[in-house]
């Protein structure tokens, strides 16, 4: 059965299993990027070789449709999220580093009221009170260069995901999977002058497989097909099985066990975001 068969969605069943899936393959890219022995630039931008191959084969749409200045907004933004949030994830720890990205529904409001108008209610200032909250427990008890920052680089990555949010408001059709495909070679350019010794081991590259083909690559074309093809709140809920997997994965293959005032602020970011996400749908 051709490739492209494999991924086609005939059915609102098919299509949440795709989501589920999707987001259990991107829980796996702390644990793995813990793992790896290589500078993180490096491993964000083979990563970002091998996905874009597999967004390539699963999309063939992909490398056909020209990029317009949204698709290079977009391509760029997702290029600064993989990349800040292989570093952040080196830097602090698993759970800091996903569940800051995930505060780009914050983001989200204020460039659209900054640059398109939209009025910020009082219910959306409390969830932006709520998520600033949280993202400050992240730095209860942080002393070390490193982790702050990593905490840093983690709320960069959120940014530069509502910033390829909303550059997806004027894309359509196959066009994010174009976004996607040139963000991944963006990367890999990018993170080039970084691929330097000491080469990975046959450990390594096994795990970088794994993130390039299924963790960006399938995961991302499955979730392309599944999102039209589901209600609008599971498409918001579903994801949330990232940030909720990732470090628990983390903790359980390697030890990395966050702070309780991490845990806390993640706890209060992820609920601020979810009721945010409930209310507009």
């Amino acid at each position: 059965m051709p490739f492209k068969q494999l991924l086609k969605v005939d059915g609102r069943r098919k299509a949440l299993s795709f989501l589920v899936a999707s987001a259990v393959m991107w829980s796996f890219g702390g644990l793995f990027i813990k793992y790896i022995q290589w500078n993180p630039m490096a491993i964000a931008g083979m990563r970002g070789l091998i996905a874009a191959l597999a967004v390539a084969l699963a999309v063939p749409e992909s490398v056909r449709l020209p990029p317009n200045r949204f698709i290079w907004l977009c391509a760029f933004a997702y290029a600064g999220m993989c990349g800040t949030l292989v570093v952040a994830t080196k830097l602090t720890t698993a759970a800091n580093a996903i569940f800051l990205q995930y505060t780009a529904p914050v983001y989200v409001m204020l460039i659209s009221a900054f640059f398109f108008r939209e009025k910020i209610k009082f219910p959306d200032a409390m969830v932006i009170l709520s998520t600033v909250l949280g993202m400050a427990l992240f730095f209860v008890g942080e002393f070390s260069f490193a982790s702050i920052a990593g905490n840093l680089i983690g709320i960069s990555s959120g940014v530069c995901f509502a910033v390829m949010v909303t550059g997806f408001r004027f894309v359509k059709g196959a066009e994010p999977a174009v976004a996607i495909f040139c963000g991944n070679i963006i990367l890999f350019l990018l993170s080039a002058p970084f691929m330097r010794a000491p080469i990975p081991g046959t450990g390594d590259w096994l795990a970088l497989l794994f993130l390039g083909v299924f963790q960006i690559g399938i995961s991302y074309a499955m979730y392309s097909r599944a999102i039209v093809r589901v209600k609008p709140l599971e498409g918001v809920i579903i994801p949330t099985i990232e940030p909720v997997l990732n470090p628990l994965w983390v903790f359980f293959f390697i030890g990395e066990r966050p702070p309780n005032a991490a845990i806390a602020g993640g706890a209060i970011v992820i609920t601020a975001i979810t009721v945010y996400c409930l209310r507009k749908n």
